[in-house]
């Protein structure tokens, strides 16, 4: 058979608006590429230029990613330096998920920081509050944490991006878009 014998003899049930929604997801990410390629632009100049603190990177690099990824930051799904009364520790950001359940604890540091050395506080903070994944952050290096499987394990290091591969691997930074989080059951997943 051929490609067009083929496709006259397979079955396509009529899906009203397909085309429409594929158009205007394919819009969508188009503008959130665009969007994240000049956030990485921007984003590297303030780091080569400028000696920033983690509250600066923070306020200048971390925030403003988390904003790109759909997060409203000025709503109560991001909290920052998020605690309970039985957590230990306080995650610089926590993103909550539409019934208010914490979902992803992000800590800042400073891009001078070598992450290694606090990988321990996200995995404290994964299990405390038994999120599916965390992310450890300078705001020139992405680490993203997969929960352990079980209170006794470790956490799981999924990906370390460098802040120039954000663009390239975009389809691992979409999973932490709040549309993304917001509607599934398991970020991890």
């Amino acid at each position: 058979n051929t490609v067009e014998q083929t496709q006259d003899e397979v079955p396509h049930p009529e899906v009203p608006y397909t085309d429409q929604f594929l158009d205007e997801e394919s819009a969508n990410n188009n503008e959130f590429r665009h969007k994240l390629e000049e956030f990485v632009d921007r984003s590297r100049q303030i780091l080569k230029y400028q000696s920033l603190t983690e509250e600066d990177a923070q306020a200048k690099i971390i925030t403003p990613f988390i904003h790109l990824l759909g997060w409203n930051v000025y709503s109560d799904k991001v909290r920052l330096e998020y605690s309970t009364p039985e957590s230990a520790g306080k995650p610089d950001y926590m993103l909550f998920d539409a019934s208010g359940k914490p979902r992803i604890p992000v800590e800042a540091k400073s891009p001078n920081k070598n992450l290694d050395e606090f990988e321990h506080q996200i995995e404290r903070y994964l299990k405390t509050f038994t999120s599916d994944v965390g992310l450890l952050t300078t705001g020139g290096e992405y680490r993203l944490y997969e929960s352990p499987s079980t209170q006794d394990s470790d956490v799981n290091h999924l990906f370390t991006l460098q802040l120039s591969e954000l663009p390239a691997n975009e389809s691992i930074v979409h999973i932490l878009r709040e549309g993304v989080v917001s509607n599934t059951e398991s970020v991890s997943a």
